[in-house]
Order: structure tokens, then C-alpha cells, then sequence
């Protein structure tokens, strides 16, 4: 059992080849989604209601949102039309 609680599920995501892997990384991706959805929102809400700060402006909140949240969610959505 060594190395069991080590794996990595960015790692998976591109060695499934059976297919209880890929129902496995569906779940993940799915999980994912949502999770950017959230993200997305709360930065969203930052957006409208946060003051901008020396370091946190308006466009550092919507680069954040493009650069890391919905390219992400538009892998993982790609992903999920490719396998199903």
C-alpha cells in the first residue's frame, strides 16, 4: 500500500484507460465544474462589491476569472463531450 494516499488526480486525468477510471475522472470533472462555478461567482461578487485595492483592481478579478477558472471548467467540459 505505499504510495496509495500519494496519487495525484491531476495525473489521472490523463492515464485513464479503463473504464472505471474514466467514470472516475468523469465524477472529477464534474466535481470540478461546479466548483469553478463557485469560484467564478465569488470572484464575480468581488468584482461588484469590493472597493479596488493596490493589488486587487477590477481586471485583476476578471484575469483571474479568464486565466484560471474558465479555462479550467472549458478543459473539463471538453473532456466530458469527448468521453461520454
Amino acid at each position: 500500500m505505499q504510495g496509495y494516499g500519494n496519487r495525484n488526480i491531476y495525473k489521472d486525468v490523463f492515464t485513464c484507460i479503463y473504464m472505471s477510471d474514466r467514470k472516475k475522472m468523469k465524477k472529477v470533472r464534474e466535481k470540478r465544474i461546479k466548483a469553478m462555478d463557485k469560484q467564478i461567482s465569488v470572484h464575480e461578487q468581488k468584482i461588484e462589491i469590493e472597493k479596488p485595492v493596490k493589488d486587487t483592481t477590477m481586471g485583476y478579478w476578471e484575469k483571474e476569472i479568464e486565466e484560471k477558472f474558465k479555462k479550467i471548467k472549458d478543459d473539463d467540459e471538453k473532456y466530458l463531450k469527448e468521453n461520454n
